[in-house]
């Protein structure tokens, strides 16, 4: 009997343990969600008082007092992370995941300053309050980023990088240092900087001078290759241009995506001159652009770069023969000749070619620009006419012009003469 009495009292004391472990556990729970919804309130722009904020800190028993933060990012790059043994399933990854990171980073920065894991928009990323004096608590973080990076390499078979804000005062200044971290992402996916540790303040210090490259002089440079067909020239020179601009030194965060963006722009709007020199189909299909746009970093510029010339020099080269466009354009021309209303934008529109386009094409293949050919068509009508007698008021309407001034002008330029002379004696 009292042999079952101690075993029904162990087995109380047992359940009772039980309970106060999964009260606990559930404590755990609540004070972790309530610290990432007062993380997610700093980090989200979403101001707190001093006094909430204050209350908030003792409340969860963070230490914040310090009024100096820093943010890092962290990414996780391997094709199989953290495979875990006795990891239930892909449910539970990310839980693990943030799990070791979060042990690894406090664990490593507590040592001397503060660390808070959290999500911000599905990204892994921690909030650091700095409590060590100085420059010594940001090189304590980077020292500690740096030896986290060699654990997980080294034990888990991942890469993990970093990308830490510059240091900051107050808490209200915590998106500011959040949007660094986030702009040292975009600069790694740009610069193709595979660093395990990138810190924003080392990053925006002055470097070495880059070579000073003019964008006005290569936008007019570039200009003048397309135009005048030499494609080879125009990649070189490109090439040249993204070599002057990022070759010399790595320039600071903020100055390398104006650059990079710059120079985009740049080679996008000597782009858009392709239209005087190619048909609109061509340049639907090239996509010149939008592969530009939405290039990821300055290698895929430079891939794209020369993809794209090497499609325009292809087709320059399959334009040795007259597409049949150019003879619509002038059979569109010699139907419509003594229509007052034509003009050069009309023939390109009828046949849906830029007007520069279609200028430099019937020259090349027909030796005459469009003007020059509904101006010499309706020269030969109007002598046709005048020399019949039909007088040069007549004359006018019937071969398209609208003014005698017009008609004078292009008389003076084609015959050497006017139309009066030419009327008064055909044979001069």
């Amino acid at each position: 009997m009292e042999d079952r009495l101690q075993a029904e009292l162990e087995a109380l004391r047992a359940e009772n343990d039980a309970l106060k472990k999964e009260v606990s556990r559930q404590s755990r729970v609540v004070e972790e969600l309530t610290r990432e919804e007062f993380l997610s309130d700093l980090i989200g722009n979403n101001q707190l008082s001093p006094e909430e904020f204050e209350a908030k800190c003792r409340e969860l028993r963070m230490n914040m007092s310090s009024g100096r933060f820093a943010v890092m990012s962290i990414e996780v790059i391997s094709d199989e992370p953290f495979q875990l043994q006795n990891a239930p399933n892909n449910q539970e990854h990310l839980r693990y995941v943030r799990f070791l990171i979060r042990n690894v980073l406090e664990d490593l920065i507590r040592e001397k300053n503060e660390c808070q894991l959290m999500v911000v928009r599905g990204d892994l990323a921690a909030l650091l309050t700095l409590l060590e004096p100085g420059e010594a608590a940001m090189d304590s973080i980077a020292a500690a980023a740096e030896r986290a990076v060699a654990l997980f390499e080294e034990h888990y078979d991942t890469v993990v990088r970093f990308s830490i804000s510059a240091e900051h005062q107050g808490y209200t200044t915590i998106p500011d240092a959040l949007s660094e971290a986030k702009a040292l992402l975009d600069y790694r996916a740009m610069a193709g900087d595979e660093s395990p540790v990138l810190r924003y303040d080392r990053q925006t210090e002055n470097h070495l001078p880059k070579e000073r490259v003019e964008h006005f002089e290569f936008e007019h440079a570039l200009g003048s290759y397309i135009r005048s067909g030499d494609y080879e020239s125009a990649r070189t020179l490109v090439h040249r241009m993204l070599e002057a601009e990022f070759g010399h030194a790595r320039p600071t965060v903020q100055v390398y995506m104006i650059r990079a963006y710059g120079i985009i722009n740049d080679i996008l709007h000597v782009f858009d001159s392709l239209e005087e020199e190619f048909s609109p189909e061509f340049l639907v299909e090239l996509q010149a652009g939008p592969r530009i746009v939405h290039a990821g970093s300055l290698q895929e510029i430079s891939r794209e770069v020369d993809a794209i010339f090497d499609a325009i020099i292809a087709r320059q080269q399959q334009e040795e023969q007259e597409p049949g466009w150019v003879q619509r354009a002038v059979e569109y021309m010699d139907n419509n000749i003594t229509d007052q209303n034509l003009n050069v934008a009309g023939v390109a529109d009828a046949v849906n070619i830029n007007p520069v386009y279609l200028s430099r094409m019937l020259k090349k293949y027909r030796n005459i620009r469009p003007l020059e050919y509904i101006h010499q068509k309706r020269i030969a009508l109007a002598k046709d006419l005048l020399g019949q007698g039909v007088t040069v008021k007549d004359t006018l309407s019937q071969v398209g012009y609208t003014s005698a001034l017009t008609m004078n002008r292009a008389f003076r330029k084609f015959e050497n003469t006017t139309p009066g002379a030419f009327y008064r004696d055909p044979k001069s």
